[in-house]
């Protein structure tokens, strides 16, 4: 099958080696990487999923180049208002700069086919990263539409990617510059382990400031609910805070974000129709401090039995996934 780029999606410039559409992914990869073999290359897998549930965006793992630590961050409908997908690149540490500091480069962003060996390359130049911009891209690039007919967006998935073409203003702090990385980010619903319930009992006991129950392994992270009984911060003093927090990786599992659709709960013991939820869309990064609300169960709830979230000194407080991130080696 030959494809006319030129004339299909008005795609605008395509980077075409072969119009034939009878490629594999890992050769077109390798073929592309001839050229850009600093280019960091995610493919995101289950874009359907990520509109289901209204996830904004999604992230690579973190990698060091120029001695700083950046990722490619992926928004599935755009950036703010914006309708089409965007690419961005997030400088980690940028927080980390002097405040009269700035970083400048020239970004190459690619949006790669999965058919044929041929590339959409889009350049963003002299992009500046200081403590106060850490992000930089292309907005409302490209829609879902003109991906499909050009054999960019196939089976659900889609493979984005950039490089940094060159270090225009910085220190590259004498650290010799990785080739590039490949992977995917595939999303799971319900994944195993997806719901796990945390019983507490002699609640008034609980004393300290802060309070962990057992960790759960759910997608490549172990996971903890931490919850603050006499509140933290705007609700120290009135309410009980919950959090979501992840506390490690699996074996040999990438330091990437995570990615979820998560349900907080308090379960009502007198009606089960009546339970507290606090649903949520997170992404995690490798050093997360958790998710949640400070004002999650206000004390008038919680201490009134007939509630039904206290009762006997007994609370129930759960946790259940609905979608979560993992990244692979593509």
């Amino acid at each position: 099958m030959v494809l006319n780029w030129a004339k299909d999606l008005a795609l605008g410039a395509v980077s075409v080696v072969s119009s034939k559409l009878d490629f594999r992914l890992d050769e077109i990869i390798e073929f592309f990487a001839e050229d850009h073999k600093y280019a960091h290359l995610m493919k995101v897998d289950g874009l359907s999923t990520l509109s289901k549930h209204n996830a904004e965006r999604c992230e690579s793992s973190i990698f060091d180049e120029y001695g700083y630590q950046w990722k490619l961050v992926y928004f599935q409908r755009g950036k703010g208002s914006n309708k089409n997908v965007s690419l961005y690149v997030e400088m980690e540490d940028a927080e980390s700069l002097p405040a009269n500091r700035s970083i400048l480069v020239d970004l190459h962003f690619f949006i790669i086919s999965q058919s044929g060996l041929a590339w959409l390359p889009r350049d963003y130049n002299n992009a500046y990263f200081n403590s106060s911009n850490s992000m930089r891209g292309i907005a409302n690039w490209k829609s879902f539409e003109l991906l499909s007919m050009g054999k960019f967006l196939v089976n659900d998935s889609l493979v984005v990617g950039f490089e940094i073409k060159n270090m225009k203003r910085g220190s590259t702090r004498g650290v010799p510059r990785p080739v590039g990385t490949t992977e995917c980010l595939r999303l799971i619903e319900k994944p195993r382990n997806n719901k796990f319930t945390w019983k507490i009992t002699k609640f008034s006991t609980f004393k300290q400031t802060t309070h962990h129950s057992n960790p759960v392994v759910v997608g490549q992270r172990e996971w903890v609910i931490t919850m603050y009984p006499n509140g933290a911060m705007d609700g120290h003093g009135n309410s009980l805070s919950v959090y979501l927090k992840p506390i490690g990786y699996i074996q040999d599992a990438p330091m990437a974000s995570t990615l979820g659709k998560i349900t907080l709960r308090a379960l009502n013991q007198l009606d089960d129709d009546e339970d507290l939820e606090y649903p949520f869309v997170h992404s995690f990064g490798p050093s997360s401090l958790g998710f949640g609300e400070s004002q999650f169960l206000p004390f008038t709830s919680l201490y009134d039995e007939s509630s039904g979230f206290l009762v006997n000194d007994v609370i129930y407080i759960g946790v259940e996934f609905h979608v979560i991130s993992v990244t692979e080696d593509l």
